[in-house]
């Protein structure tokens, strides 16, 4: 059986049944129905004939057992192979993360977790798991290896990714959504990298390791990582080491940067177009497939310095 969740909820059940039918008309019974079932999306799916098909089908229930009855019509008498193919609802899931960083030796532990919640009505034995995630209005699929049991009305914990010993550098980052620069642990997500590896979407615990002891540095939400990504993870703020204040005038929009050190910083900036075209600027950046413009800055010691850019009003995905 193959049991693939969605992030409303839902799940997709592939059930592979084999049955004898005889020539004409035969009526079925199959057990073992979810009380959660989509009465509305059920594919009776013959794999090995096209001289079959269900004729109709309904809902009973026997003991406080749900049942599906099944009239299928087949052109012969011999055993099939039917992939019943339905959705159900109240399964939930949620995935989550550790991330350990040793500043000593420079390299993180990850620990991947997906919590599945059923409330369905029935278990799930020795399934082939599968789990989507939406990114940019595309679905990824993430695949399990081993087969997998989840228990109805109990929360099942299936741990898919435990990394140890993965090297990463601190960069300074001006987020276009924060108003604040802080410190990020980068990871490069290759194969070199004792990674390659794609990440679903979840919330994040992020823990300092120094020496004997760890320290909860706190907790964040993450995106989606497809293998060669690079992935990020906020360490702290240095709002004592840069100073940021983003102005908005009309279309012209402002971010003025203060180095409060006696150091020269290095610091990307990341700027908001909202996906439409830069009119003037005083920077080179380029624009990734969000929209999103990077800038590379080198900061000298108390110095200060200006982005300005200006937008037009003509969106960026028209002219795409």
């Amino acid at each position: 059986m193959q049991l693939t969740l969605y992030p409303n909820g839902t799940a997709l059940i592939h059930r592979p049944i084999i049955i004898d039918l005889k020539e004409g008309i035969n009526e079925i019974t199959i057990n073992n129905i979810p009380d959660t079932i989509d009465d509305h999306n059920i594919i009776f799916n013959f794999l090995d004939s096209d001289n079959v098909f269900a004729k109709s089908y309904e809902f009973t229930e026997n003991e406080g057992e749900l049942l599906l009855n099944v009239i299928i019509i087949a052109n012969e008498s011999k055993e099939y192979s039917l992939d019943l193919v339905y959705t159900i609802k109240e399964i939930f899931n949620e995935t989550f993360y550790t991330v350990i960083y040793d500043i000593e030796n420079k390299t993180i532990t990850i620990h991947g977790w997906l919590e599945i919640q059923n409330q369905s009505g029935k278990d799930f034995k020795n399934i082939e798991l599968k789990n989507i995630c939406s990114e940019n209005n595309n679905n990824i699929i993430f695949y399990f290896d081993d087969e997998q049991n989840i228990e109805n009305k109990q929360k099942s914990y299936i741990s898919f990714i435990s990394k140890k010993y993965i090297p990463f550098y601190k960069k300074y980052l001006i987020a276009f959504d924060h108003n604040h620069a802080s410190e990020y642990i980068v990871v490069n997500n290759t194969i070199d990298n004792n990674l390659g590896v794609t990440f679903m979407a979840g919330e994040i615990s992020l823990y300092q390791q120094n020496q004997d002891s760890v320290i909860y540095i706190g907790s964040e939400k993450m995106d989606v990582y497809l293998p060669d990504d690079t992935l990020f993870f906020i360490s702290n703020t240095i709002e004592n080491k840069v100073n940021v204040i983003k102005q908005t005038i009309d279309d012209l929009y402002i971010i003025n940067l203060q180095n409060l050190t006696h150091e020269i910083i290095d610091i990307e900036v990341e700027i908001n177009t909202f996906r439409k075209n830069i009119k003037k600027t005083n920077v080179e950046f380029y624009i990734d497939n969000n929209g999103i413009g990077h800038v590379d800055l080198k900061l000298s010691p108390l110095s200060n310095y200006k982005i300005v850019y200006q937008l037009e009003t003509t969106d960026l995905s028209e002219t795409l």
